[in-house]
């Protein structure tokens, strides 16, 4: 088994795949450069790994949801970062709409499905701002130079969390 280098997520086990051995990290790490993202990242899509990739810095969420090493979502809980707020910074809808919108996901709906049924946005262009939200959080999670990643096999929670497929052995 090889040793992580500085900055690298550690290897705990090397699983054979259809392209051939991939090494897959360690369930949580330490995040002291980009790289360890990237790495992580990789050797989770080689790997055809089904699960969340949490990080975490002061404060600061970030979750990518993989599908069999696919990108299929992600999430963070910074609020500028949430379709309504994007909308409304847009001036697609007003603030009493986003006030309607998030009345509307207290009770159980996801925010896209109602700003759709509200007639706010069409499905398409709820969509295509769904899939810019995920390339933003999937360049600002390459970015993290700091904070902790941990990986949770989770494939219900990664099936919510799907938007569209996204190929990220391609992006990175």
């Amino acid at each position: 088994m090889r040793r992580a280098a500085a900055g690298e997520v550690p290897i705990v086990h090397t699983e054979r795949t259809r392209t051939g051995p991939v090494m897959l990290p360690l369930d949580s790490g330490q995040i002291e450069s980009p790289h360890a993202v990237a790495s992580t990242l990789l050797s989770l899509a080689r790997g055809g790994a089904t699960g969340l990739l949490r990080l975490e810095w002061e404060g600061s969420l970030l979750e990518l949801g993989l599908l069999r090493g696919v990108l299929v979502g992600a999430r963070d809980n910074l609020r500028e970062n949430q379709l309504g707020e994007r909308l409304l910074r847009q001036g697609k809808i007003t603030h009493a709409q986003l006030m309607q919108v998030n009345e509307r996901v207290v009770a159980g709906e996801r925010v896209a499905e109602a700003v759709v049924t509200m007639g706010v946005c069409d499905a398409l262009e709820a969509l295509t701002i769904i899939e810019e939200q995920v390339r933003e959080r999937l360049a600002r999670a390459l970015a993290w130079s700091h904070g902790s990643l941990r990986f949770i096999a989770d494939e219900p929670a990664v099936h919510r969390l799907a938007v569209e497929t996204y190929d990220l052995q391609a992006e990175i």
